[in-house]
């Protein structure tokens, strides 16, 4: 029950004639008084002594009530019925009140107290009640207004009381009396015959109950305390036991619920507690005997850690055990801990020493260089019953000593600058401790990483002085060339494998002063025999390498008749491979190199086009003199072109109709040939050219050049279907002309001016008319028998629209009949019964 908070808030309003009255302990007269608006306050209340359960109502008379206004300390004192009043005026603000009881008494010139009842006794023995404390509030006015139903207008004084009304102030006698022993727990002792008999050591009475032999503990503090909010000071009241265990409290206020009675670091039988706590409960003019409390554990002097072999501010060897000192021998049962890194869990195994209070912890593999560990308790109690220390308790810290690592190196020439390293220099790799260079496990490389380059090892020497590796390259580096040192040293721990350390570092020797002088053997590399076609666009170079370079850059013009590259253009950088005393590339021509941009591929060659190449060195100081020139045009012929690079696949006929022997027909008859393939740029006139050469058949007749008719596309790829124009030829052979055998030579010219001649054989072209129905050896029977037939010409082109049928017998010997019938559709079919 929370006393100070009982004060009963006591409001009086004066405001003229109306007035408001806040009814607390009595009725409160309203006065007319207007004044500013301000809180005047007052304090009032009751007190009671014994609380109520010594002396059952007792007024709290000669009850001294003392506070501080205005840094002036001030009392009052209760009346016969225990009330008293602090008038005031008191401004808003906490006040914090105390409580004395001293009784009215006359001094007698001995020095005693004289009561009104006649009685003597020393002064200091009147104050038998406890000191007791509140704390009273006078609110704002602010604060106030809002528990006000209505406020009047103008200025007036609110007068505000806040007291108790009731039994409120309490003073507590100190008329308790406790008192109680102590036994702590001894090693089982049994006796002739194996039985243990619990007993009293200190006076060898068997005691009742199944607990350990026991004996008294002296000089240990226990301690009473009343909760919080009874309003008396001190709370806490503390004794010490006797020799013999006993312990005694007297003057104890009185206070009807329970009260703690703690003994302080102790543990109690087999559990964990640090601290023995039980509650009991006071009576007034009484002594409380608590029962004996058994099995305490003295725990003043607790467990504590001795020494570690790992310090925190102390690098641990990385290889080394840990080892703990503890002060006492340690439950090792019930031990845990960990070994932590970064949260991560370290695998070790552990070992007590013979009497348990030397732990060892042997970590299954080295712990890592330069690292923060945490070797965690999570429990620990020491055979005595006592646990760990709390200031030691929990977490014990501390990092490895650093490992072998790179310090230095003379290739970085300068902070963070790993450029302009001479040439001719060795290489050193400085470290905080001497390297073993492990031949299984170790790694030492030196080699040439230079852009374009394939990664080139460097052959070289190595020696280890103190703590320095030096790398001696058996030839002076390359100048501006990019290199990479990698390695994997180890130091001397105990084991060599636990520690070491590992990286690469890049650099850049220095800037070669000379520019390399011009590129010599500059060829072309593609395979003998071969020619540039109207489409190439890629071809092979070759040729010697320069001393210092770095790089190659190829350049290249051209002619061709629209838009030009006249002067020499950058189309190629080639990384430098001076491992190689010949340097080999594959250049490719850039789009700007194409003869007509409209068709969607790329001529560089056509059209009589010439293109230039030449080629030059470069490392840091500039670029070579430039190499000789070399010119490449189309010189192949059509239809004989690197088919790897996009050329023609040949010049082919397909289409191939009619008969060259016309001996039989009245008519002249028609031969027409057909392109099968679309071919590269060509001339633009009088191509191709032909010609008939006697090679069979009729030997007196051979078709003169005037029969043929061309229809090619002479200003284009010839035969262009993009464009819906096929390519192809008509000859006309005279009636009763033979023409068989004889054979065509075509000539084709492309743009560039390389030929290429074809041969056509006529006797291999084919028939116009094929007939499907009948056929040899067919048994037909007229009239419903049907003669059916297809016929082949050029397509697109209809050049038939008559055919004639003959039907005859005996192979052509007897004429039976003829007709004509109009065809425009390729096929046709005539029934018997028609001739």
């Amino acid at each position: 029950m929370k006393r100070n908070s009982k004060f009963l808030l006591m409001l009086t309003l004066l405001i003229g004639i109306v007035g408001f009255s806040f009814v607390g302990c009595d009725d409160t007269t309203i006065e007319d008084n207007p004044v500013v608006d301000k809180v005047v306050g007052s304090i009032e209340g009751v007190v009671y002594k014994n609380a109520g359960y010594c002396a059952e109502g007792a007024i709290g008379a000669d009850v001294w009530v003392y506070w501080m206004s205005d840094e002036v300390r001030d009392s009052v004192v209760t009346d016969e019925m225990g009330y008293f009043l602090i008038p005031g005026p008191l401004a808003s603000g906490d006040y914090a009140l105390t409580f004395k009881y001293v009784p009215q008494v006359e001094e007698t010139v001995d020095g005693t107290a004289k009561h009104e009842d006649g009685s003597s006794q020393a002064l200091q023995a009147e104050l038998s009640y406890m000191e007791t404390h509140y704390t009273a509030t006078i609110p704002t006015l602010d604060q106030l207004k809002d528990d006000i139903d209505a406020v009047p207008s103008g200025e007036y004084e609110y007068r505000y009381t806040t007291g108790v009304c009731g039994p409120d102030v309490y003073m507590y006698e100190k008329a308790a009396t406790v008192t109680g022993r102590l036994y702590s727990a001894v090693p089982d002792t049994a006796d002739e015959w194996g039985y243990v008999s619990p007993k009293d050591i200190s006076t060898g009475e068997a005691l009742q109950g199944d607990h350990h032999p026991i004996s008294a503990i002296g000089d240990i503090e226990v301690i009473i305390t009343y909760p919080e909010d009874l309003g008396f000071a001190p709370r806490s009241f503390p004794t010490w036991t006797s020799p013999e265990g006993y312990y005694t409290f007297t003057g104890l206020p009185v206070y009807n619920d329970s009260v703690m009675l703690t003994i302080p670091a102790f543990a109690y039988g087999d559990t964990s507690y640090q601290q023995f706590d039980t509650t009991i409960y006071l009576m007034c003019d009484r002594t409380v005997t608590v029962p004996d409390i058994y099995d305490i554990i003295d725990c003043r002097s607790l467990p504590v850690v001795l020494d570690r072999s790992f310090k925190k501010d102390v690098p641990f060897h990385n290889d080394s055990d840990l080892v703990i000192w503890f002060s006492e021998p340690m439950d090792t049962l019930t031990f845990d801990c960990a070994l932590l890194d970064d949260g991560n869990n370290t695998q070790f195994e552990y070992a007590w020493s013979s009497n348990d209070s030397i732990l060892t912890i042997d970590p299954r593999m080295a712990l890592k260089t330069g690292t923060d560990y945490t070797l965690r308790i999570n429990y620990a109690k020491a055979k005595s019953g006592c646990l760990l220390d709390e200031a030691i308790f929990g977490w014990l810290t501390f990092t490895t000593m650093d490992g072998i690592k790179l310090m230095a190196t003379n290739v970085e020439t300068s902070p963070g600058v790993f450029i302009d390293f001479q040439i001719g220099d060795p290489i050193t790799l400085t470290f905080n401790m001497t390297p073993i260079i492990d031949p299984i496990y170790g790694t030492l490389t030196l080699t040439d990483i230079t852009e374009g380059f394939v990664d080139y090892p460097v052959a070289f020497d190595s020696a280890v002085a103190g703590s320095v590796l030096t790398i001696i390259p058996r030839d002076d580096l390359e100048l501006s060339h990019k290199y990479e040192v990698c390695y994997k040293v180890f130091s001397d721990a105990d084991d060599i494998y636990s520690d070491w350390a590992e990286g690469c570092i890049e650099f850049y020797t220095e800037i070669d002063p000379v520019p390399p002088v011009a590129v010599t053997g500059w060829a072309c590399n593609e395979p003998t025999g071969w020619r540039a076609d109207w489409n190439t666009k890629s071809i092979a170079f070759k040729w010697n390498k320069v001393d210092r370079a770095i790089k190659y850059y190829v350049y290249a013009y051209d002619n061709k008749p629209e838009n030009p590259n006249t002067d020499f253009v950058e189309i190629a950088e080639i990384d430098a491979a001076d491992y190689l005393q010949y340097q080999e590339a594959t250049v490719t021509l850039p789009a700007q190199f194409d003869r007509y941009t409209a068709d969607g591929i790329q001529t560089p060659f056509t059209d009589s086009t010439h293109v230039w190449f030449m080629i030059r060195a470069w490392n840091q100081a500039g670029l070579s003199p430039h190499s000789d020139t070399l010119e490449f045009w189309d010189t192949t012929p059509p239809g004989a072109g690197n088919t790897a690079d996009g050329g023609n696949l040949g010049i082919t006929f397909s289409q191939t109709y009619g008969s060259g022997d016309n001996t039989i027909g009245a008519d002249e008859d028609t031969v027409w040939i057909g392109l099968d393939n679309q071919l590269e740029y060509m001339e633009r006139t009088s191509n191709p050219t032909w010609d008939f050469v006697e090679a069979g058949g009729d030997e007196s007749y051979v078709l003169p050049e005037a029969n043929g008719i061309w229809n090619w596309r002479n200003d284009s790829r010839l035969n262009d279907y993009d464009n819906a124009s096929a390519t192809g030829a008509y000859f006309t052979v005279p009636a009763g002309a033979c023409a068989a055998g004889d054979e065509l030579w075509l000539t084709f010219s492309d743009n560039s001016g390389n030929d290429t001649t074809i041969q056509i054989n006529l006797d291999l072209v084919q028939p116009y008319i094929t007939y499907t129905a009948p056929v040899t050896n067919d048994t037909v029977e007229a009239p419903n028998h049907t003669v059916t037939y297809t016929i082949q010409q050029a397509p697109g082109v209809t050049a038939i629209t008559w055919v004639d049928y003959w039907l005859t017998l005996d192979a052509g010997t007897t004429m039976i009949d003829s007709l004509e019938d109009f065809c425009n559709d390729g096929s046709g079919t005539r029934a018997l019964e028609d001739f």
